[in-house]
Formats: structure tokens, C-alpha cells, sequence
């Protein structure tokens, strides 16, 4: 116990320790995010769309933080879908006397790069009165939006209209993945890197086998998001 070399200090002793790895973190995007934080905070004027995109991650950072405690009630999963939709409509906000809402925020979504075929099917209605069909990422968003507006707008809510019938979890386990897709579409995050030289075999295979683990992030959200089609593992 008096050993200063084997202290570890933690913010609380009953929270236990996970050791992070590169692998665990989405690499493409934290490039990405790491150069528009430059270019917002380096430049005396920076471009609105960096501007945006700082303060919609401060409200997705907020958004995150699941409540707790014994103070904790039903309808603070109101208050944080809330909160994701807007980190949701700050991408999309134009400036100035522009205006922010569900359309643009799905048209943003639908401009996915897609990884996998499914997640770029058109056969699911968002409740447009135009009945366009849309993504599965789409439908997700206007369940966030009809969940958000009926706690917010003091409608009646019962717990079972937070749960997707298929899969059997809540709407709410979807927000942070599909916010990860708006991510994609706004940056958006692409593999850009000129094909090189055939004379050079290594710098070639490297150009081959980059894109497979630069979209591995987006495959994996993609099928997280396709969990809200499959039903509960227990009745498979």
C-alpha cells in the first residue's frame, strides 16, 4: 500500500479499469474530426459547416451521458433522445436565419456511402406524406423524432412505444449509431488515396487492403443498425 509506483488512480474505486486499444477506436473518424477541430480553432474565421460540427458533438458528447442514479426517471430518455436529435440537426443547420429539421437531416443520412447492400435498400416508410420509401437509417430517425416529440411536447408515453417490435430493444440503443452514419454523410468520410504505381507491389497491396480496414468502422455501425431487423436472439 506504500508503494507510490503501483498507485493507479481512477475516479472512483468501484468502477472497474478497460484498457482501450487502437483497434477498439474508429480511426477513420477520429482523423477526420481531428482535422476540422484544427480548422475550427486555427482559423480567426472558420467555415460555418466546422462551427456546426463542434457543436453538434458537444451536444452528441452530452447526449451520451446516460442518466443515473436514484434521481433517475422514465422521462429522462426524453430529455437525452432530445439531445441527439439535435446534435442530429446541427449537422444540418444552413446558419444564419436558416432552418434545421427532420427532411434535411434525411436527406443528410441518404447521402451514405454505404458498406453493405442492405443498409442502402429503399423500402421503408418514414411517415413522409409524399410515402417515399427510405433507408433503414431513415425509418430509425423518424422513430427518434416521434419519440423526442412526444416527450417534449408533453404527449402521453408508454414505455412500449420506445420498443422497436422486432428486435425488442429501444430506439434510444440506436441513437448513437445512427448518429455515426449522419457523421459519414456530413464529413463525409471516404477512402481518398490515389491508386500507385503496379511497379511498386507493396505500396500497391497496401492501397488494396487500406479501404477494407478504413470502412471497417462504417460496416460494423451498419450492422448495428440492422439489428432493429432481426428479431430477439431467444427467438432465433
Amino acid at each position: 500500500m506504500h508503494k507510490l509506483s503501483r498507485f493507479k488512480g481512477q475516479s472512483s474505486p468501484t468502477l472497474f479499469r478497460t484498457s482501450i486499444g487502437k483497434n477498439d477506436i474508429d480511426q477513420p473518424l477520429l482523423a477526420e474530426l481531428m482535422a476540422r477541430w484544427r480548422r475550427r480553432y486555427e482559423m480567426d474565421e472558420p467555415a460555418w459547416e466546422n462551427v456546426a460540427l463542434m457543436r453538434s458533438l458537444n451536444m452528441a458528447y452530452h447526449a451520451s451521458l446516460l442518466p443515473a442514479g436514484t434521481e433517475t426517471t422514465f422521462y429522462d430518455v426524453g430529455r437525452v433522445v432530445s439531445l441527439w436529435v439535435s446534435a442530429f440537426e446541427i449537422l444540418v443547420h444552413p446558419g444564419k436565419n436558416g432552418r434545421a429539421n427532420r427532411d434535411k437531416v434525411i436527406k443528410m443520412i441518404e447521402r451514405t456511402c454505404w458498406a453493405k447492400a442492405e443498409s442502402g435498400q429503399l423500402v421503408y416508410d418514414p411517415g413522409e406524406t409524399t410515402k417515399e420509401k427510405r433507408t433503414l437509417a431513415s425509418w430509425l430517425c423518424q422513430m427518434l423524432y416521434d419519440c423526442r416529440n412526444d416527450f417534449l411536447h408533453g404527449n402521453h408515453v408508454e414505455r412500449s412505444k420506445l420498443v422497436l417490435p422486432t428486435p425488442q430493444r429501444t430506439i434510444f440503443e440506436y441513437a448513437a449509431p445512427l448518429y455515426r452514419i449522419a457523421l459519414t454523410a456530413f464529413l463525409p468520410l471516404t477512402y481518398q488515396v490515389a491508386i500507385p504505381s503496379a511497379d511498386d507491389p507493396h505500396a500497391f497491396a497496401a492501397w488494396t487492403n487500406d479501404p477494407m480496414g478504413f470502412m471497417r468502422p462504417q460496416k460494423t455501425t451498419e450492422e448495428a443498425l440492422l439489428t432493429a431487423t432481426h428479431p430477439p436472439a431467444s427467438l432465433t
